[in-house]
C-alpha cells in the first residue's frame, strides 16, 4: 500500500469525528506514547529489563502501525503529501549519505 492510500484511509476513518484531527501537540503526544510502547517491547525483548511476572508483551507490528497512524494523521492535518515528502527525503539521503556508511561488498 502507498502513503497515498494510508493517508486516504486515515482521512476516511477520522472524518467521522469532531475534530477530525487533534491539535499538533496532541498528535505529538500520541506519537510519543506509541514510541514509548515500542521502546517497552524492545527493552523487554532485547534489553536488560525482563518482563514482569505475568506481563504480556504487545505486538511490535501493531505498535509500529499505531505510530505510523499518528504520523499519517499529523501529515493529513498539516496537508503534507507523504509520498512527495518521502521521495524528497530519500533524494537527500542518496546525495548526502552516499559515502557516509560502509557498503556491502
Amino acid at each position: 500500500m502507498s502513503f497515498e492510500e494510508y493517508q486516504r484511509q486515515a482521512a476516511e476513518w477520522t472524518s467521522q469525528f469532531t475534530p477530525q484531527y487533534w491539535e499538533p501537540h496532541h498528535i505529538l503526544a500520541q506519537m510519543q506514547e506509541e514510541l514509548g510502547e515500542i521502546a517497552r517491547i524492545l527493552n523487554r525483548v532485547y534489553g536488560p529489563k525482563p518482563p514482569k511476572e505475568g506481563e504480556q508483551l504487545r505486538d511490535l507490528g501493531g505498535e509500529l502501525c499505531d505510530l505510523v497512524f499518528a504520523v499519517v494523521c499529523m501529515a493529513n492535518r498539516e496537508s503534507i503529501d507523504l509520498s512527495e515528502a518521502w521521495q524528497q527525503s530519500m533524494d537527500r539521503k542518496t546525495r548526502r549519505d552516499r559515502e557516509r556508511f560502509n557498503r556491502k561488498d
